[in-house]
């Protein structure tokens, strides 16, 4: 079996546990798909993980565009992806709206700005979950799962900004007073290994999802 490794620049160590099992998912006998995180870094030392966030994102790409050419060929890699959740996306343009742009074009234009032209090369893939990583996961509940969450069928998860809250409300997920735990983010294998039990419903019910699985696939 021929291993694909890929590069994955992200916010933090929760978005990698997410997207490296649904790279499992769908792995086949010929090809075994896996990430490797470098953004955010973890401590040789301690093992604790280095500062995340998507400002961390942007840095990344502005400080490395020059580097990736070497990364890929370093480790071995065949492709670069890029996460960011787009629910910042007024933080980094407050008049994308009024020039017509969705949250999701404001976010890769600004990763694009910052790679140059090293960001439009076909080895490099953007991430850019609507919301957040977690509108996935929310993707698995519907109104006959969690009548009390959703008693209303949903007609596009990736228009729902209270994610969090929704998930919780669930009762599957671990809270952190408003928000879900983050900590320790290897819980969120777990939660991983949820979405990809039923990536196909998940798939449907969010495009940027759909997107994603369709890059690995074609890898």
């Amino acid at each position: 079996m021929a291993t694909r490794t890929m590069l994955l620049v992200c916010e933090g160590p929760t978005d990698y546990y997410i997207l490296e099992e649904v790279a499992k998912k769908l792995s086949t006998p010929e090809k075994a798909l896996t990430f490797q995180m470098i953004q955010p870094q973890i401590d040789a030392t301690s093992g604790s993980v280095c500062r995340g966030g998507w400002s961390q994102v942007i840095n990344w790409c502005r400080h490395n565009k020059d580097k990736i050419n070497t990364l890929l060929a370093f480790k071995g890699a065949v492709a670069m992806f890029i996460q960011m959740d787009t629910d910042i996306s007024m933080e980094i343009d407050p008049d994308h709206y009024a020039k017509r742009q969705t949250a999701r074009q404001c976010c890769e234009n600004a990763l694009k700005t910052h790679l140059g032209a090293r960001g439009q090369r076909d080895d490099c893939h953007y991430i850019l979950p609507t919301q957040k990583t977690e509108t996935w996961l929310l993707a698995l509940h519907d109104e006959k799962t969690d009548p009390a969450v959703f008693p209303e069928p949903i007609q596009d998860y990736e228009t729902i900004s209270d994610v969090e809250s929704k998930l919780l409300a669930t009762g599957v997920y671990a809270r952190k007073r408003s928000s879900v735990k983050k900590s320790p983010a290897r819980r969120y294998k777990a939660y991983g290994e949820r979405l990809a039990a039923r990536l196909p419903v998940a798939r449907r019910r969010c495009s940027e999802l759909d997107a994603f699985c369709t890059q690995l696939e074609n890898l």
